[in-house]
């Protein structure tokens, strides 16, 4: 960002810019011990019996891997009940006992 960027900006803008930042920062730090525990697997793999695999989450256990994981068990009814009272906080909905999210068929 050059001088002239950040005077133009509202302190929020700058705030905005700010956090986009530490949050590349954070992605680029995650893949990196991301593939430094996949490498350590690797490595490790052929010193292991015979039949035995070792998984990297077990190897090198991260901050983020139990993050991912509550956020693969929310349910379709957890997420509608979210969306309702998201949709009912921001007054975008009147009533929220009569909000239904579409449902998708599999078609088999």
């Amino acid at each position: 960002m050059s001088e002239d960027e950040f005077w133009d900006m509202i302190p929020a803008n700058f705030f905005l810019k700010m956090q986009g930042f530490y949050d590349f920062q954070k992605f680029l730090q995650n893949s990196q011990w991301e593939r430094t525990r996949t490498l350590a697997s690797i490595l490790l793999q052929p010193h292991l019996k015979k039949g035995r695999k070792i998984d990297p989450k077990k190897l090198i256990p991260l901050e983020w891997d139990e993050a991912l994981k509550e956020s693969k068990n929310d349910t379709p009814d957890k997420l509608e009940q979210d969306t309702r009272d998201l949709l009912y906080k921001w007054g975008e909905l009147e009533n929220p006992d009569k909000f239904k999210l579409h449902k998708i068929k599999n078609k088999k």
